[in-house]
């Protein structure tokens, strides 16, 4: 299931279950181990994850080991504290212009970035074409209605509606409101899905 941090207590919640699976937490936001509980690994060998810099799936894989490649992509190249985790890549890129081929990660992740200006249909495309088939996604953001800076219901809509233009499959969403988490003026939410494997069909 995805849709909206509810409230306080899923933080604390999700701070648990990384604690759970053993994972690093988020060195300084809390609110960001929520982001992570929407990650899964299994069987993943190549990981994207846009928008690294204040992000945390390549240090969560770093920490567990994947062993294929594991790249970040961010617009800027430096962030107080950010370093590149152990055995992963940095590549300075827009979220809708990646540079790299067709089809080429398991893995894409971009937590909380979108709503910082991005141009949501192109970077959905992007990530459909560097996605392998079958391969997994999560993207995370600010929302709140009437709130600068955060999307709301009609922004995630239509980021759903591309993404199933597109031929992927997503999660059930559970978008009931409930409180501002974060910091009484927003809160997130995560969609998770994968991108359907294409299977021709006989003549």
């Amino acid at each position: 299931m995805t849709g909206l941090l509810r409230n306080a207590g899923e933080v604390d919640e999700a701070v648990l279950e990384i604690a759970r699976r053993r994972w690093p937490l988020h060195k300084w936001n809390r609110y960001k181990n929520w982001d992570s509980t929407f990650l899964d690994f299994e069987g993943v060998s190549t990981i994207l994850d846009v928008g690294c810099r204040t992000s945390h799936p390549l240090e969560i894989a770093s920490f567990l080991k994947v062993q294929g490649r594991k790249v970040g992509v961010d617009i800027e190249a430096t962030y107080d504290g950010w370093e590149i985790p152990d055995g992963c890549e940095f590549v300075l890129a827009p979220a809708e212009a990646l540079p790299f081929h067709d089809a080429t990660f398991d893995m894409v992740t971009c937590i909380s970035v979108i709503e910082h200006g991005v141009d949501i249909p192109r970077f959905v495309k992007e990530m459909h074409r560097v996605l392998n088939p079958g391969g997994r996604f999560v993207i995370t953001f600010d929302f709140w209605p009437g709130v600068e800076g955060a999307l709301d219901f009609l922004d995630v809509s239509e980021m759903v509606e591309v993404i199933h233009e597109l031929g992927c499959v997503v999660e059930p969403l559970d978008w009931s409101l409930k409180d501002r988490v974060i910091d009484d003026l927003f809160t997130v939410g995560a969609i998770r899905g994968v991108k359907r494997i294409l299977r021709l069909t006989p003549d």
